[in-house]
């Protein structure tokens, strides 16, 4: 997980996951600023939940100010945390949904079942444990460095370097990436590390996007329909973009 291009999360999750620069501007702008205001300038409206003000606070820290960018960002990261509410994945599997998600890591049901008997940590340290991709070298870590935060931080390697850029010990305390402000620190610092996040975003790659974040197309029409969602509460004036085309955001 080291590499880039890659994912964060060493699986793809779904619904099994259950698991703040300036403030954004938070005015409603006039009509006229609304058709002369570039596509650059962003502003969020004070009806925007706190985490989602937060994390576009931490967008301009980084300089991330597209609002297209900012609304695909902020769509991808509500869907992987659902709406921000679980910052720390969950491992309660039944060992059928186990063997259908994870069918490398299990030889059969059985076997699914007797590692669920045992609970969480067993289950995380068979889904995760000894998977060199995520840096997990030593025993224990499969369940120590579990998803978490809003963009599933999982695997030790993804735990030192974020640790490393943001000046946190997320190798010694993992739990520190449940926390609402560090887990906007880390969202952001993983958008950035992976140019290809920002073209494919102000490109409205709904699907490309996904790709990298999720490791596939997990969740696609909510990824999508969050996107729209977002571009009209950051009052984007997006008709320019897309004008002549009735095809689907892709």
């Amino acid at each position: 997980m080291l590499r880039i291009p890659g994912p964060m999360c060493g699986s793809i999750l779904g619904d099994d996951w259950i698991d703040p620069g300036t403030m954004a501007r938070s005015r409603m702008v006039s009509r006229v600023e609304q058709l002369d205001k570039s596509p650059t300038v962003a502003f969020a409206p004070q009806y925007l939940k706190p985490q989602e003000r937060d994390l576009l606070t931490v967008l301009d820290d980084a300089g991330i100010t597209n609002v297209t960018e900012r609304a695909m960002f902020l769509a991808q990261v509500a869907h992987e945390s659902k709406d921000f509410r679980k910052l720390r994945e969950n491992m309660n599997y039944s060992a059928a949904r186990l063997l259908a998600v994870f069918p490398k890591r299990f030889k059969s049901l059985k076997d699914a079942e007797e590692v669920v008997k045992q609970g969480f940590d067993a289950i995380a340290e068979r889904i995760y444990g000894g998977r060199k991709d995520l840096g997990n070298v030593e025993k224990g870590d499969g369940a120590r460095y579990i998803g978490r935060g809003y963009i599933h931080l999982t695997g030790r390697s993804n735990y030192m370097n974020a640790g490393q850029a943001l000046g946190l010990d997320l190798v010694h305390h993992p739990e520190l990436a449940e926390n609402p402000n560090t887990a906007a620190r880390i969202a952001v610092w993983f958008w950035q590390r992976d140019p290809r996040l920002g073209s494919r975003a102000r490109a409205r790659s709904v699907s490309g996007v996904t790709r990298i974040v999720n490791g596939g197309l997990n969740g696609l029409a909510d990824r999508k329909r969050r996107f729209k969602q977002y571009l009209e509460i950051l009052d984007t004036d997006n008709s320019d973009e897309t004008a002549g085309s009735s095809s689907p955001l892709p």
